[in-house]
């Protein structure tokens, strides 16, 4: 029991050290890395009306690669603000 608690009491502290840690990345990196999230999260959105429109246009292939592309653009912009919120936000 004591050693649980011990563990408890280490965990907790950790938490509280890693939570209080300032931005590890310098503002002009984390600029580039914001900025980066949001032109991948643009360029998804983009794909995305295509292949709307190319669902409309009967092309069900075409449609499915856009829309491929518009999960693989967000999930790189889902990453880089991952980065950002992990590296750069104090």
């Amino acid at each position: 029991m004591v050693r649980l608690l011990c563990l408890v009491g280490l965990l907790s502290l950790a938490a509280c050290v890693a939570a209080e840690q300032p931005a590890v990345w310098a503002a002009e990196d984390c600029e580039k890395v914001s900025g980066a999230s949001g032109y991948f999260l643009y360029e998804a959105g983009q794909e995305l009306e295509k292949g709307v429109a190319l669902t409309q246009a009967d092309d069900p292939v075409a449609a499915e690669d856009a829309f491929e592309s518009a999960r693989y653009l967000s999930d790189l912009a889902v990453n880089f603000a991952r980065n950002y919120e992990t590296y750069c936000q104090s």
